[in-house]
């Protein structure tokens, strides 16, 4: 990838999380679904979510350019959908829970085939 495709896709990504963060629906879901962050470091996007207690099933999918969160919580679904500037399905995608924090990371080198599914989450 060249330095300038690479500048271009950092300013897209930067403003694409200004317009998430400031987005007053991503309060609100913070507050009635469950709470996220968003971080980049040089090779991975990172999704935190902190996890409801009590919850009895958790899972991830990714689906086009969104990733999707969905906690049972005592038979009441909650889902966060975290819209992405690009395919998700073509990027190399794992996740991790330990207690109440889920982590899903996002590797920005590794790419697969665009195929919408599940990640398995490791504990």
């Amino acid at each position: 990838m060249t330095s300038s495709k690479k500048n271009s896709d950092s300013q897209s990504i930067d403003k694409w999380l200004e317009t998430l963060f400031l987005d007053p629906l991503t309060t609100f879901l913070d507050e009635t679904a469950f709470r996220i962050d968003i971080f980049e470091s040089g090779t991975q996007f990172i999704i935190e979510a902190d996890i409801p207690n009590p919850s009895t099933e958790t899972t991830v999918s990714l689906q086009e350019n969104m990733v999707v969160i969905s906690v049972n919580c005592g038979g009441k679904i909650r889902t966060r959908k975290v819209d992405w500037p690009f395919d998700v399905r073509q990027h190399e995608v794992s996740a991790y829970q330990i207690d109440q924090v889920l982590e899903i990371t996002i590797d920005k080198e590794k790419t697969l085939a665009s195929v919408d599914r599940l990640i398995e989450i490791k504990r």
